[in-house]
């Protein structure tokens, strides 16, 4: 008997396919036999290819992958026979993928010597090395045999001369109609190659929208950016309306925003604050402005210097001092016992 258990397979119980892994069923020429595995023996109904076979009936043991099998292809044919089916097979596959050479005998190494005597070109084609090589007689004298070459690939030929050295430069690039094919030219020569470009222009995009933003009070510490709209684009608005400002984009509320409120500034000097006429009965802070009537009843303006409370202007040197300006109404320099807060006129002179 011969028996073939190349590779593994993978069975299904209730069906009659046999899938090979790493098999050569059609190869080797497997046109029947008996297949077995789990302790189980089929006859084979046909071979599909190198890799599926149909069993005679479905199988009856259990689903299983990677199994060994082995297949028993004694049949009324001689095992020698099936041998030599086997390695022509794997002659004859070989051979259709290799370059065609019109050889004379097919053999090992070994088997060569029965040519020996034959006469001068005679090509024998070694089987038993991979790749396959070529022996040809190199004259009519018995066992002159020029090579090995390896089947299909002839030795290396002469290094043709070589080519004078040529340049390329870049031309001009053109720009196309959009929807145009681009283009390359050469406008100078094969040795000295000026290439010219011409390429479409692209679809034009839409215009793009610029954010219109906002600034938004979040307490009295902060204040935060918030996007109000998109303007002045084309197509659908981006997202992000109603969305603030935050460190790495928009973000959905005001406490994860970027506040751009700059820290308070140092208190400005008080400023001066108008109260009317005088009045005894109030209290007076420093800036505070009031009128208060001379000794010749002309009305004179004063600003506190100290807050004070009961402390007539005109009579309060600490607390006040006449308001640059204030001297509204001239009059006559009047008597040197007056009071020095009156308006004086100091006359004309002649």
């Amino acid at each position: 008997m011969t028996i073939y258990a190349t590779g593994t397979v993978s069975v299904t119980a209730g069906s009659a396919i046999v899938t090979g892994d790493g098999t050569a069923w059609d190869l080797f020429l497997i046109t029947g036999g008996l297949f077995s595995s789990q302790g189980i023996s089929i006859p084979i109904l046909q071979v599909n290819s190198d890799t599926e076979l149909v069993l005679g009936y479905n199988w009856p043991g259990t689903t299983d992958t990677g199994r060994i099998y082995a297949i028993d292809r004694q049949s009324a044919a001689a095992a020698s026979a099936i041998e030599a089916n086997d390695r022509l097979a794997q002659i004859v596959k070989r051979l259709e993928a290799l370059s065609y050479v019109d050889f004379d005998a097919v053999g090992s190494l070994a088997e060569r010597v029965t040519y020996d005597g034959e006469p001068l070109g005679f090509k024998f084609l070694q089987i038993d090395v991979d790749p396959f090589e070529l022996w040809v007689k190199a004259s009519n004298t018995s066992g002159d045999w020029a090579g090995p070459n390896a089947y299909g690939q002839g030795p290396t030929g002469d290094t043709g001369p070589k080519g004078d050295a040529a340049t390329v430069t870049v031309g001009s690039t053109t720009t196309l109609a959009p929807g145009q094919p681009a283009n390359v030219t050469n406008s100078g020569t094969n040795a000295a190659a000026v290439l010219e470009f011409e390429i479409p222009q692209g679809a034009k995009g839409d215009a793009g929208w610029a954010a219109e933003t906002e600034l938004v009070a979040d307490g009295a510490a902060r204040t935060v950016v918030r996007i109000a709209d998109f303007i002045g684009g084309e197509g659908t608005k981006p997202p992000g309306i109603g969305m603030y400002i935050g460190p790495g984009g928009y973000v959905l509320t005001a406490a994860e925003a970027i506040n751009v409120k700059g820290a308070e500034g140092p208190q400005g000097p008080v400023g001066v604050g108008w109260k009317g006429a005088w009045d005894p009965g109030a209290t007076y802070a420093v800036g505070d402005l009031v009128t208060d009537p001379d000794a010749l009843d002309d009305t004179a303006v004063w600003i506190a210097i100290a807050p004070s409370t009961n402390a007539k202007p005109r009579d309060s040197a600490t607390e006040w001092s006449l308001f640059p300006g204030s001297f509204n109404i001239p009059r006559d320099y009047g008597l040197i016992t007056e009071a020095a807060t009156e308006t004086r006129d100091y006359g004309t002179i002649a």
